[in-house]
Parts: C-alpha cells; sequence; structure tokens
C-alpha cells in the first residue's frame, strides 16, 4: 500500500503454478503479470495492461521457444501485434501486424535476418502491395514495391537500383507488358525510356527521351528493329523529325525527314548506300513542288 492507504500492488500464487502480479495505479487496477513458476505451459509470462477505464490497451507474452509476442488494443479491438524471434530460431527476427478497424490484417512488417525489410499491405484479407527495402545495403538495390489487383494477380513493380536508375514495371495477366527506366541522378545521356511487350514476351517498342532533346520511338517486328522516329522536341534543330525504316536482316532501306522549313526528303538504302533521295515542297513554301 502506499502512504494515502491505496493499494499499490497484490502478489498471489495460485494452486496451478501460476504466480500473478497485479499493479494499481489510483485505485485501478493498471497491469496484471501472470508467471508459469513450474513451467507447465508452453509461455514463460505474460502481462496485460489497462487503461484508467479499465480496459486492456496492450498484452506482452514471453514464450518457451524465446518468441515474444506484443498486442496492442483499442477498446476491444486489437490494433497490432509484434512477434519478435528472441532465440534467433528461424530466418525472421522480427515482424509487426497492423488491423484496421473491422480488426482485419492491414499491414505486415517483417524483418529478415539477411537485412530485408519487407512490408506488405492488405486491404478486405486481399494483400494489394509489398515493399521490400534493404537495409543492409549488400544489394545492387535499395528497394522495390509490387502492386496487386483485386484478383491477386501481380499488376505492378517499381524498383530503385543503387546506381540511380528507377525501373517500374507494369503486368497484364502475368505478363510483362511495359518497362520504364528513369535516370533518377541525371547521370546519363537519356533521361528515361520505355519497352513495350506483346503477350508472348517480345519487346515491339522502345521510347527514349534524350537529355538533349530528341525523342526516339524504336518499333520492333519479330525481335528486328523495323522502323526508328526521331523527333525535335525541343525545336532547335532544322529539322523536326525523320523515320528511319530496317528490313528484316536490319539493314536500313529508308529514310524520310521533315524539315522546320516545309521540306520532306526521302532517301532510300541498298547496300548501306544511298540508292535515291526525292526532296518534296511539302509546306508550299518554295517556287517547286
Amino acid at each position: 500500500y502506499g502512504a494515502n492507504g491505496a493499494r499499490l500492488s497484490q502478489n498471489m500464487t495460485l494452486a496451478n503454478g501460476l504466480e500473478v502480479e497485479t499493479a494499481f495505479s489510483g485505485g485501478r487496477r493498471s497491469s496484471v503479470t501472470v508467471n508459469d513458476a513450474q513451467n507447465g505451459r508452453n509461455w514463460t509470462s505474460y502481462t496485460d495492461s489497462y487503461d484508467a477505464a479499465g480496459n486492456r490497451t496492450a498484452h506482452s507474452i514471453t514464450m518457451d521457444n524465446g518468441r515474444q509476442i506484443e498486442t496492442t488494443y483499442s477498446g476491444a479491438t486489437r490494433t497490432s501485434q509484434t512477434v519478435t524471434d528472441g532465440a534467433d530460431t528461424t530466418w525472421w527476427s522480427s515482424y509487426t501486424d497492423t488491423f484496421d478497424a473491422s480488426g482485419s490484417l492491414a499491414m505486415r512488417s517483417m524483418l529478415h535476418d539477411s537485412g530485408l525489410r519487407v512490408d506488405t499491405s492488405f486491404d478486405g484479407g486481399v494483400r494489394t502491395s509489398v515493399t521490400v527495402t534493404d537495409t543492409t545495403d549488400i544489394r545492387s538495390w535499395s528497394s522495390y514495391t509490387d502492386t496487386f489487383n483485386a484478383s491477386g494477380a501481380h499488376a505492378t513493380r517499381s524498383m530503385l537500383l543503387d546506381n540511380g536508375l528507377q525501373l517500374d514495371t507494369v503486368f497484364v495477366n502475368g505478363n510483362r507488358a511495359t518497362v520504364t527506366v528513369t535516370d533518377t541522378d541525371n547521370s546519363r545521356i537519356w533521361s528515361s525510356y520505355t519497352d513495350h511487350y506483346d503477350a508472348s514476351g517480345a519487346r515491339t517498342m522502345q521510347n527514349l527521351q534524350l537529355d538533349n532533346g530528341l525523342q526516339v520511338q524504336t518499333a520492333y517486328l519479330g525481335g528486328q528493329r523495323s522502323t526508328v522516329t526521331v523527333t525535335d522536341a525541343n525545336n532547335d534543330r532544322p529539322w523536326s523529325s525523320y523515320v528511319d525504316t530496317y528490313d528484316q536482316n536490319g539493314n536500313r532501306v529508308s529514310q524520310v525527314m521533315t524539315f522546320d522549313d516545309g521540306r520532306t526528303v526521302e532517301t532510300s538504302f541498298s547496300s548501306g548506300r544511298v540508292l535515291t533521295k526525292t526532296v518534296h515542297d511539302t509546306a508550299n513554301n518554295f517556287t517547286w513542288e
């Protein structure tokens, strides 16, 4: 008891071998610790904590296998649970589950012994995203996030590499549809490019954005480059765009270039040499056609 006569604690030994220690604050129970003195159970002790209204706010239990489980509550609803591998007998060191107002799992954050942290989000019991972080910086990437659609299929992956590249991949029906690579630290001559793939996984298109303002679009057919379109997005060259066409062997067969003054130049090639060149006055800016 305290100086004012208020009870501060109570220690009780039960016939079943349990020892119960109850703490009081302001005349109300604040915590209860139960110890398995005879080691007849699969846990060694647990502690329940209570608020001023008498509601349980936390439950902490130590298991015989070394695991510690800490659970928090809001009212009658469990809000979080952290499990720690105190004996280091598993491939993970700890994980924390958080729960929404209905009690459904909303997030799991797990720390692996390998240094990876895996954060998984759920919506209505369905996994929506997984973020993996390299906390020890021993891999070639720092983190990546996978997102999943309502049916659980893989929808996207966004990965940040240690070299400053960011890779954003979109999946359709389980197949890779696009991959966008971004130069986040601006250490390359291009800012980004996007590769497009068909259902069989073959690349069909690449869109490349260069730092000098050029946009390069390359089309592929049967794994071979078929056309390359270069556009002067900054309008700082005397031409606005040109299109190179290639045969199935990869040889350039033609080029169509459009100039800012309205001229269009069509060039044909054979064995790497210019075969013909035709100039058109498409904007009717000259005295010839």
